[in-house]
């Protein structure tokens, strides 16, 4: 810690220094306007610079966990969906006919009930369809596999789930 000043009073300090050097004041214009020596202003700037990329890398860090934690629940979710496109389709349905009970050309009925005659017959029939699966969602998956790659810095290994892997690394 400087000479007597407090942990706000060397934070205020610094804030201070940034915020000239941001306005693009020089070294010596900083220390003047702040009451330091330049090589105060040069280590301060120092400090403030080493927080900066710390803070970057921490905050690329976590965007790039986040990132890679989206593309794994994206990616599970296209593998289901492959699932159940490729699942068998199944169909039932239920043809009902009525025939009503004729004799010469017209409906039976009885003289005491006005009612007609009719005669149900049910048919149920299930049927049971193999489905080649939905190309789109091993596209997605593909998708994120290549984009991945490419977020880690490995590209370029090009997936094609459909034929070869390609594999070129930049150095």
């Amino acid at each position: 810690m400087a000479k007597g000043l407090s942990k706000f009073e060397l934070t205020q300090r610094l804030k201070k220094i940034t915020d000239l050097h941001l306005q693009g004041k020089d070294v010596e214009e900083i220390a003047k306007q702040v009451g330091v020596s330049a090589s105060q202003v040069y280590y301060d700037l120092a400090k403030q610079k080493k927080r900066w990329q710390e803070s970057i890398q921490y905050n690329t860090d976590l965007v790039m966990a986040e990132t890679l934690a989206e593309l794994d629940v994206l990616k599970k979710t296209y593998w289901m969906a492959w699932e159940r496109s490729k699942s068998p389709m199944q169909t039932k349905s239920r043809k009902v006919s009525q025939k009503a009970d004729k004799a010469n050309g017209k409906s039976k009925k009885s003289e005491d009930d006005a009612e007609k005659q009719t005669a149900q017959s049910v048919e149920m029939r299930e049927e049971t369809r193999e489905k080649e699966g939905n190309a789109s969602f091993l596209k997605g998956i593909e998708w994120c596999l290549n984009f991945r790659v490419e977020l880690m810095g490995l590209k370029k290994i090009n997936i094609d789930l459909v034929g070869d892997v390609e594999v070129e690394i930049e150095a």
